[in-house]
């Protein structure tokens, strides 16, 4: 989490229960997480225009996947109603 405080001032500062209450929050609202919140954001509106099964982590950049190709590119976005595929 990115609450800008070491482990050792956050245990100095706070008890284990608002601790908990942060997390939870965080669970809900990631913040410092500006990919996954975009990619939230992004999933929210693909759904509401027709897109089904999306998960927020197909949006998210990742270092694992293998770069498309062009082809592989066109192909997933006439999968987006509308988007002229």
């Amino acid at each position: 989490m990115a609450l800008g405080r070491s482990h050792k001032e956050l245990l100095e500062t706070i008890d284990a229960a608002e601790l908990a209450e942060w997390e939870a929050f965080w669970t809900i609202e990631p913040w410092g997480d500006e990919w996954r919140q975009v990619s939230r954001l992004a999933t929210a509106l693909c759904t509401a225009w027709g897109c089904k099964n999306l998960e927020e982590e197909l949006l998210m950049p990742s270092y694992r996947r293998k770069p498309q190709s062009a082809e592989q590119m066109l192909a997933e976005l006439a999968k987006i109603p509308g988007f002229g595929g």
